[in-house]
């Protein structure tokens, strides 16, 4: 016959260990990797690389932390050769120069295609969720 035992504080700990501070960073930066992923494929597929800057500009930026929750945002950010600000020639290409579309400009690259993206990011961070969960659970 076989003593099978369950340790109750072992558990607790377990589940503390889920909630910590590095294992949400690690599941948001998972979702932010992918959201960059994607915003730089969305960049190609628009034909917006002429020189590749905006497309290599496209990162995460800061973690930010409130209670309960964190976020970070992902854009062109830096600047180009000539000293222009990536997150300047991303939005004007994304929205348009005041608004105007033109050929070039207006496609909404960036921040078209939401749920598609919201979907991908959020996938994402389910499975560094499992990793973390299956690395603290075993």
């Amino acid at each position: 016959m076989a003593k099978i035992q369950y340790d109750v504080d072992d558990f607790g700990e377990r589940l503390d260990a889920l909630g910590r501070r590095e294992n949400i960073r690690r599941i948001l930066e998972a979702g932010s990797a992918e959201a960059v992923k994607i915003e730089q494929e969305r960049t190609v597929a628009a034909g917006h690389v002429i020189t590749g800057e905006l497309k290599e500009g496209i990162s995460a930026g800061p973690v930010h932390e409130d209670l309960g929750s964190a976020w970070q945002y992902v854009y062109p950010s830096g600047y180009d050769k000539r000293g222009q600000s990536l997150t300047v020639i991303g939005y004007v290409i994304n929205y348009g120069a005041k608004g105007q579309k033109t050929a070039k400009t207006g496609d909404k690259f960036l921040t078209g295609k939401k749920k598609q993206l919201e979907d991908a990011v959020h996938a994402a961070m389910e499975a560094e969720a499992e990793r973390i969960k299956n690395e603290i659970m075993r």
